[in-house]
């Protein structure tokens, strides 16, 4: 039996490129947060595995050492976190065309507070890959 899946999980690697995503980012001081945008400009669908995208919690899956907060000349990286496993997988689909949002929380970077009106860039490289709906 593992010997199946894991002959089945390699399959899959080995025909799914992972592409880099253009997004784009708003900084919400207000709101204590960034908020992070992807629109999918081609003809076929775009999968994103949470490694690689906020979930509705801000969490981005074994975040810890790919996504940072770049702020008046220091660097935070955001907070690891570990999403378990998923029945019938985690990717989200998102159709030609289509659009998803996500949120990142400056306590997730442990951002000090005197820094929240700083200007900010985010060092963040999503991935995607062609796969057809769900």
């Amino acid at each position: 039996m593992v010997a199946a899946w894991v002959a089945a999980a390699a399959g899959c690697a080995t025909t799914t490129t992972l592409q880099p995503l253009a997004y784009s980012f708003e900084d919400q001081p207000a709101d204590r947060r960034v908020v992070v945008r992807y629109r999918n400009t081609g003809d076929s669908g775009v999968c994103v595995l949470p490694e690689h995208w906020p979930n509705r919690g801000g969490a981005i899956d074994q975040d810890g050492d790919r996504v940072f907060l770049h702020v008046a000349g220091r660097t935070f990286a955001l907070r690891g976190f570990n999403t378990g496993y998923c029945p019938g997988g985690c990717a989200t689909y998102v159709a030609p065309g289509g659009e998803i949002s996500g949120r990142l929380a400056y306590a997730d970077f442990q951002l000090p507070t005197d820094l929240e009106q700083s200007p900010k860039s985010l060092e963040f490289k999503p991935l995607g890959y062609r796969c057809r709906p769900p």
